[in-house]
């Protein structure tokens, strides 16, 4: 599995993309926005991109402010 990395995140289909921290464990993600995005949710859709390369994708399960601590 690949160490952290940066790329960029796009969650709307015609929402600009913004460049974000990936950290990866081999079986899920966690994507911290370089940019605060407001009404991301649970349920919604996150991809990956380097460029015009589509990195991946998957189903947003949580959500955490920027300055919140998942318990």
């Amino acid at each position: 599995a690949p160490g952290p990395f940066e790329c960029r995140v796009q969650v709307r289909h015609r929402a600009p993309d913004v460049p974000c921290h990936v950290d990866w464990d081999g079986s899920a993600a966690r994507v911290r926005f370089g940019t605060p995005l407001r009404g991301v949710a649970p349920g919604q859709y996150a991809a990956l991109y380097d460029g015009e390369e589509c990195l991946g994708g998957g189903v947003i399960e949580a959500t955490f402010a920027a300055d919140a601590r998942p318990v």
